[in-house]
């Protein structure tokens, strides 16, 4: 598995400036069913770790190329997640999905194959 946060600027309503990027993480995890099931896992792990950092009063900016860990409200198998996901995001003073193509999203693949080999979590 692999994600990436980012700190949101000041911002434009137009802008896209990127943000400048905080943290990744790479690891293995067990039982995963799905690269959906994985993008979930990761946003919740990413989550945690915000809410535990320096950085949970910043703007955050999750980004990622699955659209239902971004949606509002969520039927799937995996809805409980992203519920206690939602809720550790609370905590944060502001915090915004994004999608992004999955070919756009190179930082993100790149933990995830890094992830596939190792023996341990990296953060």
């Amino acid at each position: 598995m692999g994600g990436k946060i980012k700190e949101r600027r000041n911002e434009s309503y137009h802008s896209r400036l990127p943000g400048k990027f905080i943290a990744g993480a790479s690891g293995r995890h067990r039982d995963v069913i799905s690269p959906l099931h994985a993008e979930v896992l990761v946003a919740r792990f990413v989550a945690l770790v915000l809410v535990q950092s320096s950085h949970a009063d910043a703007g955050i900016i999750f980004e990622g190329d699955s659209s239902l860990v971004l949606a509002d409200e969520d039927q799937s198998t995996f809805g409980p997640i992203i519920e206690d996901t939602k809720g550790l995001l609370q905590a944060l003073g502001h915090c915004e999905f994004r999608h992004t193509n999955r070919d756009a999203n190179h930082a993100a693949h790149r933990l995830a194959r890094s992830g596939i080999g190792g023996t341990s979590d990296a953060v």
